[in-house]
Formats: C-alpha cells, sequence, structure tokens
C-alpha cells in the first residue's frame, strides 16, 4: 500500500498549507471548538435537542484535532496517521455539536481522506473534482430570488459606493438583474476549473473573486465574522496552489499504484460529495454542506418569547431580545446575533438545528407556552416564496425537532 501524499512527497505544499490554515481557522472560531460549558449557548448533538453530551467530550475532540494539525505541520512522519485523528477528531465534534458542521470544517474532513490514503500524483485529481464542486454548487444557490433581491444587493451596494452607489432611479429589478452576474462569474469559473486548457485562467479568476469577496464582506464592506473571511483568503491560497500551480504537479510522474479499494474509496466518496448537494434544496442534505454560501434561501426558524418571560431568559440572550413592534407583547429572538456574539459564527442554517437550539433554551429557561416559532420553508427559486407552519409552545417546538431522523425529515 502506497505511502500518503504527504510523506512519499514532501515537497507538495498543498496539505501541510490546508493543515495550518485549518489550524487558523480553529483559533478564530475558538468559542466554537473551546467552550468549556455549554449553558450559556446550548450544543445541539447531531441526533436531536433530547441527546444529551458531555462538553468534555467535544473539547477533547478539539484539542486532538489542533494537535494532529500542528504535527502534519511540524512533522515530516506519520502524516497518514495525523490525518486519521484529524477525521476522526472532526466527525466527534460534528456528532456532538451539529454547530461544528462549518463548511471548511466539512471540507477538511473530505480532504483529510484523501490525503490519508492517496500519493499526491491521484489525490489531485480528486480534489480538483472536489474543490471545483464548491463553486459551482455555490453559484447555483444564488441564481436564486431570494439572492438576488437581498444579499446580492448588498454584495452590489458595497462595489457601487466608491462610485456613488445608485442612481436613484433605478428600481430593484433592474439591479437583480446586475446581481446575477455574481453567481454566473462563480459558475463559469467553477466549469473552468475542471479542465487542464482553462485551469489557469479560472484560477485567476476564482483568486480575484476571493479578493473582491473579502473586500465585500471585510470590516470596511459587509463586517462579516472574522472565520468568514479567513476561510475565504484559505480558498484564495488554495486556487493558487491546487490550480494555478497544477503544470508543476507531473500526473505522469513513476509512482506505483495505489491499492484499488482506496481508489474506489475516494471515487465514492467524490461522487457523494458531489451528488448530495442535489438533495439540498428538499431539506435531506443540509445547506451549508451543499455548499450554499451568503444565499438566503435556506430553511429557518423565527423564535419569538411573550414579554411575560422575558426575566426568565439568561442574561446571555436578554441582548438579543427585540423589541416589540407590533404591539400583541411578543418579542423576537436574534438567534443569529446571539450566535455571533457567544460562539463567533453565523447561526447554523438548518432549521433542524435551530429548532433543537430553542428546545434546549425554552428547557433550560424553564419556558412553557411563553414561547412560539414560525417555521420557514426553504424558499422557492424563482419567487422567493415559503411555506410557514406556526409552533405554539414548547411542546410543539419539541415534536418538530423530534420529528428529524438524525439530520433528515
Amino acid at each position: 500500500m502506497n505511502e500518503p501524499i504527504s510523506q512519499t512527497e514532501p515537497s507538495w505544499p498543498f496539505p501541510r498549507w490546508w493543515a495550518a490554515f485549518v489550524i487558523a481557522l480553529v483559533a478564530v472560531t475558538w468559542k466554537l471548538w473551546f467552550a468549556w460549558s455549554a449553558t450559556a449557548y446550548p450544543t445541539v448533538a447531531l441526533f436531536g435537542p433530547e441527546t444529551s453530551v458531555p462538553s468534555f467530550v467535544g473539547i477533547a475532540a478539539s484539542v486532538v484535532l489542533v494537535g494532529s494539525l500542528i504535527g502534519i505541520v511540524v512533522s515530516p512522519r506519520k502524516l497518514r496517521s495525523l490525518w486519521w485523528l484529524v477525521l476522526t477528531a472532526l466527525v466527534i465534534s460534528f456528532v456532538t455539536d451539529q454547530h461544528r458542521l462549518q463548511p471548511w470544517a466539512y471540507q477538511t474532513a473530505i480532504y483529510a481522506i484523501v490525503f490519508a490514503t492517496l500519493e499526491r500524483r491521484f489525490a489531485y485529481r480528486f480534489l480538483v473534482l472536489i474543490a471545483s464542486s464548491v463553486y459551482i454548487y455555490s453559484a447555483l444557490g444564488k441564481i436564486d430570488y431570494q439572492f438576488l433581491h437581498t444579499v446580492g444587493q448588498d454584495f452590489l451596494g458595497v462595489l457601487a459606493t466608491p462610485l456613488g452607489g445608485f442612481p436613484d432611479d433605478w428600481e430593484l429589478a433592474a439591479r437583480a438583474k446586475i446581481a446575477i452576474l455574481f453567481p454566473v462569474t462563480e459558475l463559469l469559473l467553477g466549469f473552468a476549473l475542471l479542465f487542464p486548457f482553462t485551469c489557469r485562467i479560472a484560477a485567476v479568476g476564482v483568486m480575484g473573486m476571493h479578493i473582491a469577496l473579502l473586500v465585500i464582506l471585510g470590516p470596511w464592506g459587509l463586517n462579516h465574522s472574522t472565520g468568514v473571511l479567513a476561510w475565504n483568503l484559505c480558498l484564495l491560497v488554495q486556487a493558487y496552489l491546487l490550480f494555478f500551480q497544477h503544470p508543476n504537479i507531473s500526473l505522469s510522474s513513476p509512482a506505483a499504484e495505489p491499492d484499488k479499494g482506496l481508489l474506489w474509496l475516494n471515487a465514492t466518496l467524490t461522487a457523494c460529495v458531489m451528488l448530495a448537494p442535489l438533495l439540498e434544496r428538499s431539506s435531506y442534505w443540509d445547506h451549508w454542506l451543499s455548499w450554499s454560501l451568503y444565499s438566503p434561501h435556506t430553511s429557518r426558524l423565527e423564535l419569538a418569547v411573550h414579554e411575560s418571560a422575558i426575566g426568565q431568559l439568561g442574561p446571555e440572550i436578554q441582548p438579543h431580545v427585540e423589541p416589540d413592534t407590533d404591539g400583541d407583547r411578543w418579542h423576537r429572538l436574534a438567534l443569529d446575533r446571539w450566535s455571533l456574539t457567544d460562539r463567533g459564527v453565523p447561526l447554523y442554517p438548518q432549521a433542524r438545528y435551530q429548532l433543537g437550539l430553542a428546545v434546549k433554551m425554552a428547557s433550560r429557561d424553564g419556558l412553557s407556552d411563553d414561547i412560539r416559532g414560525r417555521l420557514r420553508s426553504v424558499s422557492n427559486r424563482w419567487t422567493g416564496k415559503r411555506t410557514e407552519q406556526p409552533l405554539l409552545g414548547l411542546k410543539e417546538l419539541r415534536d418538530q425537532a423530534n420529528s428529524y431522523w438524525l439530520w433528515w425529515r
């Protein structure tokens, strides 16, 4: 059996570089990985809100994750075992807390299998397919009414600000036609990355796209979280090392054929990664795991608490109780702001997770009939409309949360 790519060909910097960036990503999102207490912001296990996992299990997995990544960066030996440890630590992290299913963490779990099983000549072929699919599905998720009329407009607004903004007589429909250039460009670049004769040109385009995103999403623009910016920087460097430098990787260099079982393993893994996002719109595969990035079409829960019960809420969520704007004495809970404040990352964009979070919070704070939710489906790609389901009280929230099997409806 062949040694892993990093051990047989240590001159290829990509696996070690990827490990270094993941260390940086864990560091800037440390509240997500090293929260010693789950009492402030509850953890929601992958098996549902009724599952209780001691917090030290997730902490131990995070320690193993960081230790293994450091070992990959600094040591030229035993890299196969270290990548398997990375994968194991990530799987445990995902199972104990769904919120840790960050897109970059999921991507790292996939890469870990490839790094651990194949030398670079064969690994490169699978990595190209996986990395290209991120852009293809990300673009398809943005060819959507919601993106074109909301987030796409925010992107355009940042870019148009130095030019004085949009003319006053430009209607939203006209600006939406311009916003579609974002996903169309990304889609074309994603497909171009797949072919050797367009790969390097597309890599330059992808690097330019990530530079533009850093400007749009940075503190001088929409001021997104540090983790979002760090992952964009990570993907920018990936575009250079994996796609722009690809002629420097000799795909015909002599190397022993890998075990056919390992090739089948990676082929199956790659096929699953590339096909599973097709199930995203039907809610059988998660939005982030389908590379639905910056696209607001995702399923969600709108949560509110009656004013008589606000005093029962924990002190960490009280700042995220919004004013009663319609006089019905119900106050919206801004779960998205709570996540950014207490976890340092965006709220996991999945109704299943948000239901679990609401149930754990309400159970902890003794809420019952004084909490309510509105479950909103994935929006229609062409009209932006959603179906809605009211949920009154903790019992209905819990019953809805328990209707999921693992993470599928």
